[in-house]
């Protein structure tokens, strides 16, 4: 059955979000819409095979207009990681004007980090020759997985990925995170590589240096925005978005205050360092375990993992930290000295470089050593896992990335989730927009879906911080428990009733972890 293209066109010219969104489901809708219950039948008929669909959508959009509009829907994005700028792209695509703000004045993080065959056909979905250029910076774990604990190895193939298909992008984050990672790719490159195309969009203005500013909703329940410069001045009114998208991050406390989002630890907290080594792995990701004891008797898990693409020549890692390592330069120095400072960073480093040799397993001591950002130095941190207690504020501000939440890196979920599963959450709320379905009841799904999202990277990695429960999936289970029932009022605490719940099967008194808030 012949295709009716100039009908597809007709459907993208009133639901300009389908030009990112694959959904036949979402199709059918807006087909009836347009074309009435016939039409709609007769063009999905046609469309049925998924070749046949995908060459159609391909050929509709290329000659579609852009979409014009006497008064055209504004959008604002605060925070132009990854997740962020795909949300930019998402609503330019779908006709928004957008401002998209950033506090950075460019992309410099050292950070490698892995991506499954999800991430190619996401930015397949909204831009083909993104996932193409994603491809030329991004490479295949050739080197495959390395996984010790305690002096037993196991290996694991990854498969090669393959180019972009808009059809095969996963719905969840549960889904999304079942696939295993097969490519790996220095952050900053793969940020570039989306921000040279959004400077390209001729309805996507870039603000770097600047940082977004909430007004108190107004008697609709819709929030102002303006922007101030980083380093102080004129601040500049971006009006009343008809939504704002904020990307900021999970520390972004001023906004987090302002749209009277809560957030709270859902784990307790681990010390680590981060940092480059100038020593290629050509395509290898390996995780080393230890357990040890610690000064008290008791027993503690540390955990060292290094990733290196093949296309970059320094490896990246981050390594645990005992909890009796105080990294105390000794009585002699002045607490508050450059002395003290510098000799305490010399002890990191040489923390950072026995553990990163052990999953290296090479000799790194005389490697050079960089920070997570360019011209920095191997930086000690805190990991914690943490949830907001929802992802939506007002009738025009959604949340993303790990201002929603944060798990362990060692799923591999974070850039994940939010240029995925909450991107694809962001498609599904502009189009019931477009459909004309209620903007609260449509916001109250998108941000039902960005928690779940979020809540599966969580219970997948909050493991990690209680090895001594033997059963992961008593860990997972007592996570969702712990979390979903914060988020739906029933306790005040996630962390103290996780531990609660742990404590039966075995997590050790006093709990490990101490609860408070971010």
């Amino acid at each position: 059955m012949k295709v009716d293209t100039r009908a597809l066109q007709q459907v993208y010219a009133q639901f300009p979000s389908l030009k990112v969104n694959t959904d036949k489901g979402a199709l059918e809708a807006a087909a009836t819409k347009v074309l009435g219950a016939s039409g709609a039948r007769e063009l999905m008929a046609s469309l049925q095979q998924n070749d046949v669909y995908l060459a159609a959508r391909s050929e509709a959009i290329s000659q579609s207009p852009d979409v014009q509009q006497q008064q055209p829907k504004r959008a604002v994005v605060s925070g132009l990681s990854a997740g962020g700028m795909l949300a930019a792209a998402v609503l330019a695509k779908a006709g928004y004007q957008v401002d998209a703000v950033e506090l950075r004045d460019g992309y410099t993080r050292n950070i490698q980090f892995s991506t499954r065959q999800a991430m190619i056909d996401e930015l397949a979905s909204i831009e083909p020759a993104l996932a193409e250029k994603f491809l030329d910076v991004a490479a295949h774990i050739v080197r495959g997985s390395h996984s010790t604990l305690n002096g037993e190895k196991k290996f694991t193939e990854r498969a090669a990925p393959k180019a972009g298909d808009p059809m095969g992008v996963p719905q969840s984050g549960e889904e999304m995170l079942n696939e295993a990672p097969i490519t790996l790719v220095e952050c900053k490159m793969f940020e570039r590589v989306v921000f040279d195309w959004l400077k390209q969009q001729p309805n996507v203005t870039l603000h770097t240096n600047h940082q977004i500013v909430m007004s108190q909703p107004d008697e609709l329940g819709r929030y102002s925005v303006s922007m101030t410069p980083r380093k102080g001045g004129t601040s500049v009114s971006l009006g009343t978005p008809d939504l704002v998208v904020v990307a900021e991050g999970g520390g972004s406390a001023a906004t987090r205050k302002s749209l009277g989002i809560e957030s709270m630890a859902t784990s307790p907290a681990s010390r680590m360092v981060a940092g480059t080594i100038e020593r290629p792995s050509g395509g290898r990701v390996a995780s080393h375990y230890v357990d040890q004891k610690k000064a008290d008797g008791g027993t503690e898990r540390i955990l060292a993992m290094a990733l290196g693409s093949a296309k970059a020549d320094k490896t990246w890692a981050i390594v645990e930290v005992p909890t009796d390592e105080l990294f105390d330069p000794g009585p002699n120095l002045d607490p508050t000295s450059k002395e003290y400072r510098d000799a305490q960073q010399s002890l990191i480093e040489k923390h950072f470089r026995s553990e990163a040799a052990l999953v290296i397993e090479g000799d790194i001591s005389e490697a050079k050593l960089e920070g997570p950002f360019e011209g920095s130095r191997p930086t000690l941190f805190t990991l914690q896992q943490k949830m907001s207690n929802k992802a939506t504020a007002g009738a025009n501000v959604l949340t993303l990335g790990d201002f929603v939440g944060t798990g362990h890196f060692i799923v591999g979920g974070g850039v994940a989730t939010a240029t995925v599963s909450h991107i694809e959450r962001l498609k599904d709320l502009v189009f019931d927009l477009e459909l004309g379905l209620d903007k609260a009841a449509s916001l109250a799904k998108y941000g039902q879906g960005a928690i779940a999202d979020t809540l599966a990277w969580g219970r997948r990695g909050v493991y990690e911080f209680y090895p001594e429960v033997k059963d992961r999936n008593v860990v997972s289970e007592a996570y969702v428990k712990a979390v979903t029932e914060w988020v739906s009022g029933k306790n005040k605490d996630p962390l103290a009733a996780l531990e609660k719940l742990l404590v039966p099967h075995g997590l050790s008194l006093p709990p490990i972890g101490t609860p408070k808030a971010a």
